[in-house]
């Protein structure tokens, strides 16, 4: 999946497996990039699923034009940075514990809560689907 990662409003784009995973990869780079004067506490702006597929690499001749079907609206924020590090994912396991939501099904709460951050992720990648569906095709009018 591909995460565009702004910070400063400078945008990086990061491939990654979930939210988290990006968020970690961005952290890295901006550590190397910094060369030391990188406060790993900072949080970035905004974090958007771009492509929940495969990442073709290569380049395109900046004199080469474009199709249509390239440009589009800018996607959409999914997520709050904030949101689904491992301090979100620590106090959604702390929240499950206090309410003792893991009582009916006997699971640890970290597991819990790693799953319940899983199902964000998937939906992440549904409503970027969902976008691409009406966006480059969509239902004909004849659907209901």
């Amino acid at each position: 999946m591909l995460y565009m990662i702004t910070f400063d409003g400078q945008p990086d784009y990061i491939e990654a497996e979930n939210y988290a995973e990006a968020v970690k990869s961005w952290h890295e780079h901006m550590q190397r990039v910094e060369e030391g004067d990188w406060d790993s506490t900072e949080q970035p702006e905004q974090v958007v699923l771009v492509h929940d597929g495969p990442v073709i690499r290569g380049s395109v001749p900046a004199s080469e034009n474009l199709p249509d079907s390239a440009t589009h609206d800018a996607p959409e924020k999914v997520a709050d940075p904030n949101c689904r590090g491992e301090g979100f994912t620590k106090t959604l396991e702390n929240a499950l514990n206090c309410h003792s939501a893991e009582t009916a099904s006997d699971t640890p709460d970290f597991i819990l809560a790693e799953f319940l951050v899983g199902c964000l992720d998937a939906f992440d990648r549904a409503v970027v689907a969902r976008n691409r569906w009406y966006r480059f095709g969509g239902p004909n009018e004849q659907d209901p």
